[in-house]
C-alpha cells in the first residue's frame, strides 16, 4: 500500500511508521496456513496485532483527528487482504474495550 506523506505531520509520520504491524500480522497468518491449529494461531496473531494497534493509538493519546485520518487512509490505500487484517484488529479493539471493567 502506498500512502502519500506529502501532507503529513510528525505525528502522522510516527503512526505510519508503527503500522508495519499490519504487514507483520499478514506474514504471521501466512506462516500458519495449513497448520493443524491454524484457527488458534490466527486468533493469537490477531490478538497480538490488536494489542500493538491499541499501543499505537495510546501513543498518540487516541487523538480523534489522527485516528480518523489513519482509518480513512487505510480504507483508501490498503489492499483487500491487508484491509481485512486491519478490520480484524479493530474488532479486537472493540471486544477488548467492551470487556474493560470500569467499576473497579
Amino acid at each position: 500500500a502506498v500512502v502519500s506523506r506529502q501532507s503529513t505531520g510528525p505525528e502522522q509520520t510516527l503512526v505510519c511508521a508503527r503500522m508495519k504491524i499490519i504487514d507483520t500480522a499478514r506474514m504471521a497468518r501466512l506462516s500458519s496456513v495449513g497448520h493443524h491449529n491454524e484457527s488458534v494461531m490466527r486468533s493469537i496473531y490477531t490478538t497480538h496485532a490488536g494489542r500493538q494497534l491499541r499501543k499505537t493509538f495510546a501513543m498518540i493519546k487516541w487523538d480523534r483527528e489522527l485516528t480518523v485520518w489513519l482509518h480513512n487512509t487505510f480504507f483508501s490505500a490498503l489492499s483487500l487482504r491487508l484491509l481485512a487484517i486491519y478490520i480484524d484488529m479493530l474488532q479486537y479493539l472493540d471486544a477488548s474495550v467492551l470487556c474493560v471493567d470500569t467499576t473497579a
